[in-house]
């Protein structure tokens, strides 16, 4: 799987650097998506609850 090596050819992986560095490069890419999804319901839960 991806996780073990690079798939044969090339792919997304090739950006992220060398095994195990694109691990934690696509964990940081994924919480920051994440956040960017959450933020704006948070954001208005957060205002909603101070009122």
């Amino acid at each position: 799987g991806y996780l073990n090596a690079h798939p044969p050819g090339r792919s997304l992986l090739d950006a992220m650097g060398p095994w195990p560095t694109y691990l934690g490069v696509g964990c940081g890419i994924l919480a920051v998506t994440w956040a960017g999804m959450t933020w704006p319901w948070e954001r208005l839960r957060r205002r909603r609850s101070a009122s």
